[in-house]
């Protein structure tokens, strides 16, 4: 009889919490990385709309690329179409030059410029000028970790469902 009740509702239970978390995971994920997204496109007509070659970046931009760091914990840069970072909210790497495969898809205009590597998820997202033609790439590398907060609570709202869910049983 116990055993019966373990097949009919325990398993079925904890294989419904892990499709939901897993949703759930999936749908933070991409609600943040839409967020920043947003965010740097509207920065990048801004740019696009001031520079026909991106060489500098004017202070207004500058201030708006700050608070997109700070609001998403992350670093965001500017990338002109030869691969040189002239924008570094760290400031670190201002000057050098940047080659990967987000920059090199994002200066070739190809879509899903969206990569994550070792937990950290880089968003590129082209700068147009007035004339169409892709003349650099706002950069955004955000922690993944930093998204789950949510993820965590949910887990444990689902832990706490479940363990009530088996002792109702």
């Amino acid at each position: 009889m116990t055993a019966a009740i373990i097949v009919v509702a325990v398993i079925p239970m904890l294989i419904m919490e892990l499709g939901v978390i897993t949703t759930h995971r999936e749908s933070v994920l991409k609600n943040k990385e839409s967020e920043v997204s947003g965010q740097l496109n509207h920065v990048a007509a801004n740019i696009g709309f001031q520079n026909s070659y991106i060489n500098h970046i004017e202070q207004k931009c500058q201030d708006e690329l700050e608070m997109i760091s700070d609001i998403f914990d992350g670093r965001v840069m500017v990338v002109n179409s030869q691969m040189r970072i002239v924008y570094d909210s760290y400031v670190f790497e201002e000057g050098k030059t940047l080659v990967s495969s987000s920059v090199i898809n994002g200066l070739l205009g190809k879509n899903g410029n969206s990569v994550k590597q070792n937990g950290i998820r880089e968003i590129a997202v082209p700068v147009y000028n007035s004339a169409g033609a892709i003349t650099g790439l706002l950069i955004a590398q955000i922690n993944e970790s930093d998204f789950l907060v949510t993820l965590k609570e949910t887990t444990a709202e689902l832990y706490i469902i479940r363990i009530h869910l088996i002792i109702a049983i």
